[in-house]
């Protein structure tokens, strides 16, 4: 459960992210429209500016529909 909950409230470093575009990594997002568990258009939006994010209309968290 702790690791659960330490994954579920993990923030996310704007400056992180950078260091590691900087060290020429390429991030990919994948998030399902339909999540029950995080706002997946709030991620998405954040995401944007450090990755290539799909965004995969009618699926959940693990990406099913």
């Amino acid at each position: 459960f702790e690791e659960l909950q330490t994954l579920l409230t993990y923030k996310w470093s704007e400056d992180k992210l950078n260091k590691l575009l900087k060290k020429g990594v390429k991030i990919e997002v994948y998030l399902g429209s339909d999540d029950k568990i995080i706002d997946s258009q709030k991620a998405a939006n954040f995401f944007k500016e450090f990755a290539t994010v799909y965004f995969i209309k009618n699926s959940g968290h693990i990406l099913k529909g």
